[in-house]
C-alpha cells in the first residue's frame, strides 16, 4: 500500500506541476515519487481512488471523467503497466451534488478497461455529511477489494 491521498484537493491538482495552496503540495508529483520509490521495493498491483468531493459541484463537474481517464493513463504510463487495476470509490450519498460525481463514475468501467467502482450503497456519514463513519469506512474497504480482486483475476477461458 503506497498511501497518496491529498484531503480536499480537486482532480485539477492531480496533473504533473500542479500546486495545492491548502496543503502546500504537489499531489501528483508527491504520489508519482512515491510511487517510484515503492517500485524499488516491489510491484505495484492497482490503485485504488476516491476523490470528487472538490468537484461534485454542477460548475466543477465539468471534464470529470476526461480528467480521471488522463490521470489513469499517467499512472499505467508510470508504472509501466497498461492494464493496472484501478477501483474508484462512489461518493456517500450524504449531498445530492455527490451523485454528478457518482453518475460519471458508473461509465468509467465501460469506457476504460480493468477498472470498477465501489458502491457507497448503504453507508453512512459521521455527522459531517462528507466523510464516512468508521463502520462504513471499513465496509467501503471490502467493497474496494473484492472489486480490485475482480478486476485483477485472469479472465475464465472457455
Amino acid at each position: 500500500m503506497v498511501p497518496c491521498a491529498v484531503g480536499g484537493t480537486s482532480i485539477d491538482k492531480w496533473k504533473p506541476g500542479a500546486y495545492d495552496d491548502a496543503t502546500k503540495t504537489h499531489p501528483y508529483d508527491d504520489a508519482a515519487e512515491r510511487i517510484r520509490y515503492a517500485m524499488t521495493q516491489g510491484t505495484i498491483k492497482g490503485v485504488i481512488w476516491h476523490q470528487g468531493e472538490a468537484n461534485s459541484s454542477p460548475d466543477k463537474i465539468n471534464n470529470y471523467l476526461v480528467k480521471l481517464e488522463e490521470l489513469i493513463l499517467r499512472v499505467r504510463t508510470l508504472v509501466g503497466n497498461p492494464g493496472l487495476p484501478f477501483i474508484a470509490g462512489e461518493l456517500g450519498d450524504f449531498r445530492d451534488q455527490y451523485q454528478h460525481i457518482n453518475k460519471l463514475l458508473a461509465l468509467l468501467p465501460a469506457q476504460v478497461k480493468f477498472t470498477s467502482i465501489a458502491k457507497s450503497d448503504g453507508l453512512t456519514d459521521k455527522g459531517d455529511k462528507t466523510h464516512f463513519d468508521g463502520l462504513s469506512a471499513d465496509e467501503l474497504g471490502k467493497r474496494f477489494a473484492k472489486e480490485m480482486i475482480k478486476v485483477s483475476a485472469p479472465p475464465v477461458l472457455k
